[in-house]
């Protein structure tokens, strides 16, 4: 305390004699005497210090700099990033400051940044007083910034703030960080920040760690503003960086590893890319990062099986799956993302211990109650009906019920769909329950469940107008029927069950659904004694009295969307007039999305039938936040059609940026036909197919019944 009090003194003495005055030409960058102070007093020094309880210590030590440099803005900016996010034990401090000395440039920037900081509008007053006094004071431009973005909420201000400060201080980071908290930014200036910010880099020597995580908002920079026709100039910039960067390599910390792994990843090398992966998992092999490269190696070395795969097939990948995660556990014993792989494999092998599916079932449903994980259907939801399916901790199920129905609310179902998404979620947890007393025996209750469902299906089931909803009323359905055909089949009833299983089959409009409803309908084929050969004939005869299969793709539409003109992986220009005299089908796609990934074959292979049809055009819009990922993904699993970049317009164009989407337009570029979502079905291809010409011979028909 007898140092604050000695650093406010001083302080006070050095504002009286200085006044307005600017501090000196080297304002925009620390002296060399700072930087040293710097180097073993910044923020991450302060947080350990912290950790150990020695932040009484290193504060003294702090406040000693700071009586010596008491207008020093960069030990200043320092010092107060130790108390975020508060800030309220040391914003008295810098209000008196500025205060009792309004004319000073520092201490009303400083008070200001304070204010700005903590969300406080009235952090303008201070920071235009120290324009008004010097329209050029760099640091007031940079905390301005903050204040029109993020509180006033005008980005054309902010915006001009950030250029003045660029151009004030060319050579200073601080202002290139603003990168990553600007939007819009105009092509001109996000070039010229890139710019500058190369220029700054590559003139910086020695690699110090607090550069690293620059390099990386470089590069990711370069590929998002710079057009795809310049992405190869782009890597070979990057191969420079690399080669500059490789000292990294000797070096023992963490970020400078993660720094190179990314770079690799943007260059599209496997060879180079597995190589400092190795590096990585070698010095750091229990890290998050390092989880993430052993996943995805096992992930690209088993691909996740789709709907063609045979039983077998898909049983002994996830017999794989649950060996290897029982491996990651030894690395990552608490971590969220290998249970959820245990807790896939678990789902899809019937002949898992009774223990493991309880552990597993058990920790998922705690991560998800902690908010670590989430899904749809709601992880407790899913740890449900795998207690019911496998017959264990059944007491636990109406608590996961609950659980989920509390889960759904958390990851704003009924604020992205309404209370109809929350009606749906009462109604899985409703079949949850009911297969819960089916199971236990308790069947008056599961009937009388059972019933409501009926009813609340009856009630809320007004006449489908799109395909999407014809498809929801039919699964829910099928999934009464079958919840019929499985009280039915425990009462003993077993003719009665495999009635129900036929019309749950010829209902579902979903494979995947209708795959394990022959499976239960199978096995009770064979527990009735009946012959395998009547077997085929009545899944025959299931398929072809099938009353809600589409005969077209998506949702029957007619919407025209904005212009637009994107670049693809090669660098040619696609306005939306290229879509006009032919039918194009659009899939929207993003390399971290699931569901993409498995449609993505299949869109290759749309692609390769309609390769060569002068009337038909194939192409896909990916909507990757990093640009620079997107080629390697494409090259990797050779890909060959037309890939656009259009994060931006489909985030103009949509409400949401949930994918995968499929569009359908027709010669006149109108939007007719639009699917959302993928699972897998082998027809799928040929439903495509079926659509798009089914598109043309509407727009056929459309002029011939305009002539009449």
């Amino acid at each position: 305390m007898k140092l604050v009090k000695v650093f406010l003194s001083a302080i006070g003495v050095v504002l009286v004699c200085t006044g307005a005055a600017r501090t000196d030409e080297l304002s925009c960058q620390p002296t060399a005497e700072i930087q040293q102070i710097l180097a073993k007093h910044n923020g991450e020094v302060g947080a350990r210090a912290r950790e150990r309880g020695e932040w009484a210590a290193f504060e003294r030590d702090f406040l000693s700099f700071l009586e010596r440099h008491p207008r020093d803005v960069h030990l200043h900016r320092v010092y107060q990033g130790f108390f975020y996010p508060g800030f309220s034990s040391i914003l008295p401090r810098y209000e008196a400051w500025a205060r009792e000395q309004p004319n000073d440039l520092a201490m009303l920037y400083l008070y200001g940044r304070l204010l700005a900081m903590n969300g406080k509008a009235e952090a303008e007053e201070p920071l235009r007083k120290a324009l008004a006094i010097d329209p050029d004071y760099p640091w007031a431009h940079l905390a301005m910034v903050h204040v029109a973005n993020a509180i006033r909420n005008d980005p054309v201000a902010a915006l001009a703030h950030w250029e003045r400060f660029l151009d004030l201080c060319p050579n200073n980071l601080d202002g290139y960080w603003q990168l990553t908290q600007l939007t819009n930014v105009e092509p001109r200036l996000a070039r010229k920040a890139a710019t500058g910010l190369r220029r700054v880099l590559e003139t910086r020597e020695p690699l110090e760690v607090w550069l690293l995580a620059f390099y990386d908002l470089l590069w990711r920079t370069e590929f998002d503003i710079f057009p795809a026709r310049e992405h190869k100039e782009l890597r070979t910039r990057l191969r420079h960086d690399l080669d500059r960067l490789r000292v990294l390599e000797t070096r023992a910390d963490e970020r400078s590893l993660e720094l190179l792994v990314a770079g690799h990843s943007m260059l599209g090398n496997k060879e180079s890319l597995h190589r400092v992966e190795d590096l990585y998992l070698n010095r750091f092999p229990r890290t998050k990062s390092a989880r993430d490269i052993i996943l995805a190696r096992w992930h690209a070395e088993n691909p996740r099986p789709s709907g063609a795969e045979s039983t077998t097939q898909k049983r002994e990948h996830f017999r794989k799956l649950f060996e290897v995660t029982g491996e990651w556990f030894e690395r990552w014993p608490d971590d969220s993302g290998v249970w959820m792989e245990r807790f896939r494999a678990v789902r899809n092998l019937d002949a898992i211990p009774a223990q493991h599916v309880v552990s597993t079932g058990r920790r998922v449903s705690a991560l998800a109650a902690e908010g670590e994980v989430g899904g749809s259907p709601p992880i407790s939801f899913q740890v449900a009906q795998l207690f019911v399916q496998r017959r264990v901790d059944l007491d636990e199920v109406p608590g996961l019920v609950e659980r989920g129905l509390a889960e759904a609310e958390t990851h704003g179902v009924r604020s992205a769909k309404g209370e109809a998404g929350m009606a749906a979620t009462r109604w899985q947890g409703q079949g949850i329950l009911a297969d819960l007393h089916v199971v236990q025996g308790r069947f008056e209750e599961a009937r009388a469940l059972i019933a409501d469902l009926a009813s609340w299906l009856e009630r809320s089931s007004e006449p489908a107008t799109t395909a999407e909803e014809r498809s929801v009323q039919a699964r829910r359905r099928a999934e009464l029927e079958a919840l019929r055909a499985r009280l039915a089949r425990a009462e003993g009833q077993l003719r009665d069950a495999l009635r129900f299983y036929g019309a749950a089959i010829v209902r579902s409009p979903d494979y995947a659904q209708r795959r394990e409803l022959l499976d239960q309908a199978s096995s009770l084929w064979r527990e009735l004694g009946e012959e395998e050969t009547g077997w085929a004939s009545w899944e025959r005869s299931m398929a072809t009295r099938s009353d809600v299969a589409e005969t077209m793709l998506g949702n029957a539409v007619t919407r025209t969307l904005p212009d637009f003109e994107l670049e693809d992986l090669s660098g040619r220009t696609w306005l939306g007039e290229n879509l006009k005299g032919r039918i194009t089908f659009v899939n929207v796609w993003a390399t971290w999305c699931g569901p993409c990934l498995d449609e993505l074959p299949e869109v290759q292979k749309v692609h390769d039938r309609f390769r060569g049809r002068e009337d038909v055009l194939v192409l896909s819009v990916n909507i990757d936040e990093n640009p620079g990922l997107i080629a390697p993904f494409v090259q990797s699993h050779s890909y060959t059609f037309p890939v656009l970049l259009g994060r931006d317009y489909i985030e103009s164009v949509l409400s949401g940026m949930a994918v995968p989407i499929n569009w359908i337009f027709d010669r006149q570029g109108t939007l007719r036909r639009e699917q959302r979502g993928f699972s897998y079905d082998p027809t799928w291809n040929d439903l495509v197919a079926r659509t798009i010409e089914e598109v043309a011979a509407e727009a056929c028909e459309a002029p011939e019944a305009a002539s009449k």
